[in-house]
């Protein structure tokens, strides 16, 4: 089952992110059509990409000094994960690792911060690489994702959720919950030929590995609670 978020809505927060994504792209358009192209959300945010790519270490300058930043306040390893090709800039914070001969365990928490929309999300991530006994392969499963500052996330969560609103101060948070939402006819050139998520438009494509996955944390965390909407379809 996908859940579909009604249009027009009468949520205000909901309403104005379904106007942010149809500024950025043609709703129903065939992203392999001419005319999705010349949209001119898309052209914008092609240029947008395209100086990512071209002048990359330029483009992030800002937000690795950010991250630095973020040391301040984390004990936690801080790695940026930025792909010059995504729709945001990301960074994840290693919690705890733990390794031996047959697999490894980490608890991380990865955030985004939409360069192409004033959003940005933030999850709790527990998962496991089974190791080959080569130790040249491994095989990788993600156990829990947690949604919300929750038990041994919470500190670290909070924290990152306010130096973002102060670095970023135009950018709201986007809950699990809302990004995880597909709008009836958003096909990105991302998601091609399926049905695109708020969060897959928005940020990146990191929702696509979670999709089978359990969660823990308070599901309405981040959403305001009146007049919330959201539809349920059953898959094609």
């Amino acid at each position: 089952m996908q859940r579909y978020l009604p249009l027009p809505n009468p949520n205000k927060f909901l309403a104005d992110i379904a106007d942010t994504i149809k500024e950025i792209y043609p709703i129903g358009i065939d992203p392999l059509s001419a005319e999705y192209n010349a949209y001119p959300g898309i052209v914008k945010m092609n240029s947008i990409l395209a100086k990512n790519v071209d002048d990359n270490e330029n483009f992030n300058a800002s937000w690795k000094r950010f991250l630095i930043k973020l040391t301040d306040g984390i004990k936690g390893k801080i790695a940026n994960t930025c792909n010059p090709l995504n729709r945001a800039f990301s960074a994840e914070v290693i919690l705890d690792r733990y390794e031996d001969d047959t697999l490894i365990r980490v608890k991380k928490i990865t955030f985004s911060v939409s360069f192409i929309s004033p959003y940005f999300a933030i999850n709790g991530v527990d998962e496991t690489f089974i190791k080959e006994s080569d130790g040249l392969r491994s095989y990788r499963a993600i156990n829990i994702i947690t949604i919300s500052p929750y038990n041994e996330f919470e500190k670290d969560f909070n924290y990152l959720r306010t130096e973002i609103e102060k670095e970023y101060p135009q950018h709201h948070f986007l809950s699990y919950k809302i990004g995880s939402i597909y709008l009836q006819g958003l096909i990105t050139n991302f998601s091609y030929p399926e049905e695109c998520t708020i969060h897959n438009a928005l940020f990146d494509d990191t929702l696509n590995d979670y999709k089978k996955v359990s969660f823990r944390g308070n599901t309405s965390y981040g959403i305001e609670p009146a007049g919330i909407s959201i539809s349920i379809r059953p898959l094609n």
